[in-house]
């Protein structure tokens, strides 16, 4: 097994931005702003999540992942602990390294089972 598929979570992507248009409807409401500061904080949000959401590979040399265009990697060797976890419905991948930081990538539908599977080849 070379490298885990993993796909973007709709769902959270769909809440996510949901929440950022209810939020422009009222920012839209008030009428003291004109229509070009109400319009602009919406789509500044929406380039904004749309940057970030960016591309996730976990594969037996360790995580790729990219936001906003940039790329980052962190080397096998570097983790510690692949764990994926879930909280208040939302499940998210949280990467542990040596130096004790740990990163989270939220808004992906990786498979549990592949995850273990490849963990457990690594030790």
């Amino acid at each position: 097994m070379a490298s885990i598929e993993t796909k973007k979570n709709y769902k959270i992507h769909t809440f996510v931005l949901s929440i950022i248009f209810v939020i422009s409807f009222f920012i839209l409401k008030i009428e003291s702003f004109s229509i070009a500061f109400k319009i602009t904080p919406v789509i500044i949000l929406c380039f904004i999540y749309l940057l970030k959401s960016g591309t996730l590979d976990i594969s037996r040399l360790g995580i790729i992942h990219s936001r906003a265009g940039m790329k980052k990697y962190i080397h096998k060797d570097d983790i510690q602990s692949i764990e994926l976890k879930k909280n208040i419905g939302i499940t998210y991948l949280k990467v542990t390294l040596h130096n004790n930081k740990s990163h989270f990538f939220y808004g992906w539908v990786i498979e549990e089972r592949k995850l273990n599977d490849m963990y457990r080849e690594r030790r």
